[in-house]
């Protein structure tokens, strides 16, 4: 049997704070910290597999700058209005194809695009999360004895390490502005309404979870993830007209319903992840009677690598 969850018992958000110059910060009840941006990019199909490359060593020389356990997450909203014909083309002299365009759109749910990124930083003596430290949060009782020890000194990190980041991920017609706390507040009733088409003013939607798919009220959610796929991951990709276009296109305008795409991006410790890997690799070989299609290639990557 289902049960119908409160927003408080899942809720990651402790408190959002204003900064004297200006700025908002997330206070999450895990001890982190989170600096969110409205990203506008460029149109999909406007630049080149080699522009797209540029634009990839910019974020990868950005990320090195960040410290060990920062995450970068991407959130890319799709969702459905209806079309209304901009003012003034009706009166438009000698444009016919325009008016027929823009008429034969009018009052159709036409998909719309909001993008946003979050640097969030961690508390260095934060542990990783895994399944018995999920479930310890879950009963409300947290990681570290005092997730908020420490708080200001981490706030002044973070504006600092984000600021370096952002500025140099901010290249050409790349641009990203810094929400401040009413946007901030904004955006989160959004996300947990499930409800990008208006400014909802609460979180007025209970949250029941099934077997296939979790219930936000009466929406419908399908939670699909990418995470561990064997493949390599490029910059871009041929699109459906054949134009190169990012590599997760096809998660993008192309799939034609409302959905959330989310992007997440760990800095890690070399050392210890190429130790884990290593170990890992070992498993592999030791109970390779057991592995699946998905093991001996993710093998052979690792071998690879």
């Amino acid at each position: 049997m289902a049960k119908t969850v409160n927003y408080d018992a899942i809720f990651p958000v402790f408190s959002i704070e204003d900064n004297p110059d200006g700025g908002s910060v997330v206070v999450l009840k895990d001890g982190r910290v989170a600096i969110g941006y409205r990203f506008e990019g460029v149109e999909a199909e406007s630049i080149t597999s080699g522009e797209y490359d540029a634009l990839g060593s910019a974020f990868y020389r950005a990320t090195r700058t960040l410290p060990v356990g920062t995450v970068i997450q991407r959130m890319d909203a799709y969702y459905t209005e209806r079309y209304r014909m901009p003012k003034g083309i009706r009166e438009q002299p000698n444009a016919p194809f325009t008016q027929q365009q823009h008429g034969h759109l009018q009052e159709r749910p036409v998909l719309h695009h909001a993008a946003y990124l979050f640097v969030s930083f961690g508390n260095e003596r934060q542990p990783r999360t895994n399944a018995a430290n999920t479930l310890w949060a879950r009963l409300g009782l947290p990681m570290l004895k005092d997730p908020f020890e420490g708080i200001n000194a981490l706030v002044e990190r973070a504006e600092r390490a984000a600021e370096e980041f952002t500025q140099s991920i901010s290249l050409g017609r790349l641009r990203l502005t810094r929400l401040k706390g009413e946007e901030l507040e904004n955006l989160y009733l959004q996300y947990f309404n499930l409800e990008f088409n208006r400014q909802p003013t609460t979180l007025n939607r209970s949250v029941q979870p099934d077997a296939t798919f979790v219930a936000v009220g009466e929406k419908k959610a399908n939670i699909l993830t990418m995470t561990g796929q064997p493949s390599v991951i490029y910059n871009t990709g041929p699109s459906r007209t054949g134009v190169d276009a990012p590599f997760v296109s096809n998660l993008t305008l192309d799939l034609q319903v409302p959905h959330l795409l989310v992007t997440n991006f760990l800095i890690e410790d070399t050392e210890k992840v190429i130790g884990s890997l290593e170990f890992e690799q070992k498993i592999n070989r030791n109970l390779d009677f057991l592995m699946t299609h998905e093991n001996k290639i993710k093998m052979l990557e690792l071998e690879d690598y």
